[in-house]
């Protein structure tokens, strides 16, 4: 036990490891979405289901249709969001702090807002980008952490 990781001598009960919550659905793969926003081809990208189901435009509620009526898509809103990801990751790595932590494994989160859907009118939402050079990016929100 250290100071640091009251766990470190403890043995590892389970994993749940980020392809098993991929395949549950609680995550979504958005990788080929995320290199058309400009995102590295060689960096996985995900979002949480909750944050998913907030951009997602194809169901059937009253304000998804009014939203797609206006010419909105989910192709457009992922992109908007996977590409304010970037710019919030970007600004993150700028830090040199943050950047030795996320080289060394370390996870390094970044903060932004964007305007988030719902029933009545869009409302700013903090979202989180999570970076760990083993896994890759996540996107979601503060409560998914």
């Amino acid at each position: 036990m250290t100071a640091d990781n009251p766990f470190a001598d403890c043995p590892v009960i389970d994993v749940y490891s980020r392809a098993e919550a991929i395949d549950d659905g609680v995550l979504v793969d958005v990788t080929a979405a995320a290199v058309d926003a400009g995102h590295p081809r060689a960096v996985p990208v995900v979002i949480t289901r909750a944050l998913f189901d907030l951009v997602d435009l194809d169901g059937p509620e009253a304000w998804r249709q009014r939203r797609r009526d206006r010419g909105e898509s989910t192709s457009g809103r992922m992109h908007d969001l996977l590409w304010m990801a970037l710019l919030a990751l970007r600004r993150g790595l700028a830090d040199p702090t943050e950047r030795r932590e996320a080289e060394t494994g370390g996870t390094l989160y970044a903060a932004f807002g964007v305007i988030m859907p719902g029933p009545g009118r869009g409302r700013l939402r903090q979202l989180l980008v999570a970076f760990n050079r083993l896994e890759g990016l996540t996107v979601m929100l503060p409560e998914d952490r």
